[in-house]
């Protein structure tokens, strides 16, 4: 379930939300969450996820238009009032600020004034200052270094969207992120193989375990595979046996091919 704060400023995202979970939040797994409306004690949405060993995390939600960010941040309100009851309530937490916004040509903090469908071909409108009061205006660094800084020195991660339609796009993302196991997120893990050197054919275990040697690279593991039938000879070669791999595997790289191979040598960083 995803509750949203039932006060102006949070509200109004709700049917968006029930119209969007029903395209973002619909698979053979999973089914579209209700969104209800209650009195939140900080934030704008949260919703509950899986966490590590299948621990429920609290996940929060800031939503800021982009020139109620900036006065908050001037003001001091943001860090001192809402993130604090932020970083109270919840194991995750998300600020959202939305507004279409730009470095302006002498550094200036920009927004864009449209009156288009989110949803349309094109925006329109034109480029003006935000502005604090009548006349007072933010650098762009003013608004990018403060984010950097939360990220940095808090728990809070910051998303950046245009329209409430992404911005609600966005919270569902998120929310059918947290609803998948901890331990299944296997997303950041993966062998880069660049794909103007990528076989037509699935590659072989030898060919692959080769690529992943320092210094072989996909180019020399297809020399290696050549020579080495199965992945126990690979494992089982002599210095000598490497040495004869032609072409671009010298004395010195047949050595550290073996050396790795038996945990004797390792890249800088490399874990066991």
């Amino acid at each position: 379930m995803i509750t949203v704060d039932d006060r102006i400023g949070s509200i109004e995202l709700i049917p968006i939300l029930q119209d969007l979970a029903q395209v973002l939040c619909r698979s053979k797994s999973q089914v579209p969450p209700p969104v209800t409306s209650s009195r939140l004690l900080g934030g704008d949405i949260c919703f509950d996820g899986l966490g590590p060993s299948s621990k429920r995390l609290m996940i929060g939600i800031e939503r800021k238009r982009l020139r109620d960010m900036m006065n908050s941040i001037r003001s001091g309100r943001y860090s001192g009032h809402q993130l604090p009851e932020m970083l109270d309530l919840y194991d995750q937490c998300y600020l959202i600020i939305e507004g279409h916004h730009r470095c302006g040509p002498a550094g200036e903090l920009e927004a864009l004034v449209t009156h288009a469908h989110p949803l349309g071909d094109t925006m329109g409108g034109k480029w003006v200052p935000v502005t604090c009061g009548s006349t007072q205006t933010f650098r762009y660094t003013e608004l990018d270094h403060f984010c950097c800084t939360l990220e940095q020195m808090t728990r809070v991660r910051v998303r950046r969207t245009n329209t409430d339609y992404e911005t609600c796009a966005q919270i569902l993302s998120l929310y059918s992120h947290y609803q998948k196991p901890y331990e299944q997120h296997h997303s950041h893990e993966a062998m880069h193989v660049p794909q103007t050197l990528a076989t037509l054919g699935k590659a072989g275990l030898v060919r692959k375990w080769a690529a992943d040697l320092a210094g072989i690279g996909w180019t020399k593991s297809g020399a290696v595979a050549n020579k080495f039938q199965t992945g126990l000879d690979l494992a089982n070669a002599s210095v000598e046996q490497w040495e004869t791999i032609k072409p671009g595997i010298g004395k010195v790289m047949a050595k550290r091919c073996w050396e790795q191979i038996r945990g004797i040598w390792r890249e800088k960083g490399e874990e066991l």
